[in-house]
């Protein structure tokens, strides 16, 4: 009987050191977990950033708002005749920074750093390198 109590007792510490061991690696693998999931929400917010940039990278006619309706930078726009855009400090048309009016069909770039542009007749303004 002696002997099945020493096999126990080494079959119950074998057991407890599994245990710890199993704890550890558990302690190990959930840190692991948390780190990867950290770094996905890392991109996940990255490639939010970069899909609101990609659809702000492109405007039509009419008041647009930087960070609203444009992100700002350089854009072209197919221009033509009667084409007209301005660059506006605010809102109000007649707060301009700068404008054209063309009489040709002549293709329209501009770098907006103004809070506000306007446009007519330039057809569609899309941003250079996207």
């Amino acid at each position: 009987m002696g002997e099945a109590k020493d096999q126990a007792a080494t079959i119950l510490s074998g057991a407890k050191r599994e245990s710890e061991e199993a704890k550890e690696s558990l302690g190990s693998l959930k840190s692991e977990v948390a780190s990867t999931e950290d770094q996905l929400a890392e991109v996940e917010g990255s490639l939010s950033g970069a899909e609101q940039t990609k659809a702000l990278s492109h405007f039509g006619e009419g008041i647009v708002k930087a960070e609203v309706d444009f992100v700002p930078g350089t854009y072209e726009a197919p221009g033509g005749e009667g084409c007209y855009w301005a660059l506006l400090n605010s809102a109000n048309t007649n707060d301009m920074a700068g404008n054209e009016f063309t009489t040709t069909a002549a293709q329209q770039i501009v770098t907006i750093t103004t809070p506000y542009f306007q446009s007519t007749s330039c057809g569609t303004w899309k941003r250079l390198g996207e």
